[in-house]
């Protein structure tokens, strides 16, 4: 099999810091089940969708590119009211639709497979407005919607994150600020990506 070259776009949850980075999950979890891959991280800390789409152009080189990003449109903008979720969930929505876009028009036989995370959930903490998850749980709804609609293949990170029966994050996967990955946050997520990357490995060799 030859080399896959993943690329990782997003903010700080796709960048990694103290507790370790989900792409070292994603790479052992492939590479245990004998694929392949170099998996590239192109995270920055405090990005919304709109400035993490404006960087797709340097992703195109990959085989495989995945998208993870509105956490932080979420996070700030809920916190500055609670009026404005219907913005919010547009400005993300219509960022995620401009980087399917971008990915789509690539002027190449084969463009990049493209995979699109759903926006990781919160923690249950009292820094956090109950907004912010609110308005996580309607972007992603159209999220998966969007993904759905262009054919594009969506990732549920959200799914594999949260509390049984809730839509809050399990406790013990992200840290006190009840947003950033813990170690086993990283895990969960990289083995989640890393299954959605092996279905579409896989798939392409039968």
């Amino acid at each position: 099999m030859e080399i896959i070259r993943v690329a990782t776009i997003g903010d700080s949850l796709t960048r990694g810091g103290m507790e370790g980075t989900y792409q070292s999950f994603t790479r052992s979890w492939l590479s245990e089940r004998g694929m392949q891959v170099i998996v590239e991280n192109h995270g920055i800390s405090g990005q919304l969708v709109h400035q993490i789409t404006s960087r797709i152009g340097s992703v195109l080189h990959a085989d495989i590119i995945v998208f993870m990003a509105g956490t932080n449109d979420a996070w700030h903008f809920s916190a500055v009211s609670g009026d404005i979720g219907n913005e919010i969930v547009h400005e993300i929505v219509t960022g995620i639709e401009k980087a399917i876009a971008c990915v789509e028009n690539v002027p190449v036989d084969h463009p990049p497979w493209l995979i699109v995370c759903t926006i990781p959930p919160v923690a249950e903490v009292p820094s956090l407005s109950p907004s912010v998850l609110l308005n996580i749980d309607r972007a992603n709804r159209q999220i998966v919607t969007t993904c759905k609609t262009r054919n594009v293949r969506f990732c549920d990170v959200n799914r594999a994150m949260r509390e049984r029966k809730s839509t809050w994050a399990c406790r013990s996967l992200v840290g006190a600020d009840g947003i950033h990955f813990t170690s086993e946050g990283n895990k969960v997520c990289g083995v989640q990506i890393a299954r959605c990357i092996a279905t579409m490995i896989e798939g392409s060799l039968e």
